[in-house]
């Protein structure tokens, strides 16, 4: 499955309003993969970031998880506002692993 950071932690948001958080984390379980863009590219509230927490934390040893960012890893405690959540995200990316990609571009 694919889906934006942002869209996911929307999808999470509509959940739990409906009452169904749990279920819905148990749905996203059930994939093999999932890829999540853009990663630290817009800001995010705490409440956003730790329904990413809750995300990763159910998937974690379960699925795979692609994520594409351009933070570092050493910025996350700042991009998730607490270091409680950005310690086990850290975690998870020891265990991962992490190809560097970047492309250089000249403007001509």
């Amino acid at each position: 499955m694919f889906r934006t950071v942002l869209a996911l932690i929307h999808e999470l948001e509509l959940a739990e309003m409906k009452g169904e958080l749990k279920k819905r984390l148990t749905q996203l379980v059930k994939y093999d993969v999932l890829v999540s863009d853009e990663l630290g590219y817009l800001p995010m509230t705490r409440q956003a970031c730790n329904k990413l927490f809750q995300l990763i934390n159910s998937l974690y040893e379960y699925s795979s998880i692609i994520r594409n960012t351009n933070k570092d890893f050493t910025a996350w405690s700042k991009f998730f506002h607490d270091d409680n959540v950005a310690a086990p995200l850290s975690t998870w990316s020891s265990t991962a692993h992490t190809p560097l990609c970047w492309e250089e571009r000249s403007i001509d």
